[in-house]
């Protein structure tokens, strides 16, 4: 009676993965079709670049659709991995990506994707505490100075 039971519901956990799993496929399949609708549209509008210069062009648009879509996500994530980091006492790290969040405008070349002035100032403060714990004190006052800035 006991294995009856267990085979029952190991059957009702399958099928349950399995429903989960098919649902899955569909939104990927759904997301697939809506990606190869922008290329059939693209293609019909004969916008396939022709040139280098046209291709440079398409690149570019693409990238910074992609920026424009994910720029938040990848600023955010900055900005908890410099604070994560802090915490950890992993200094270095702190201060790579705190780098990378105050750069961030500037290596994409995007002017829409400045970081906001209050997390300049925390990210700014967050790699001179690091700084500090690491006996870099002229750095670390450059770093305050550029935050005193922002207020």
């Amino acid at each position: 009676m006991d294995q009856k039971i267990s085979a029952q519901k190991e059957q009702d956990e399958e099928a349950k993965v399995e429903a989960t799993q098919e649902q899955q496929l569909r939104g990927a399949a759904q997301k697939n079709s809506s990606m190869q609708k922008e290329i059939e549209e693209c293609i019909s509008k004969h916008c396939i670049p022709e040139d280098k210069e046209q291709l440079q062009q398409f690149e570019e648009g693409i990238r910074e659709s992609i920026y424009k879509r994910y720029a938040n996500l990848i600023k955010n994530a900055h900005q908890y991995l410099c604070y994560l980091y802090l915490l950890t006492y992993n200094f270095d790290k702190c201060i790579e990506h705190g780098k990378k969040l105050l750069d961030f405008h500037k290596t994409t070349g995007f002017d829409f994707l400045k970081v906001s002035n209050s997390a300049a100032y925390v990210v700014n403060m967050y790699i001179a505490e690091a700084l500090c714990m690491l006996a870099r004190f002229p750095e670390s006052l450059r770093y305050m100075e550029a935050a005193e800035e922002i207020c």
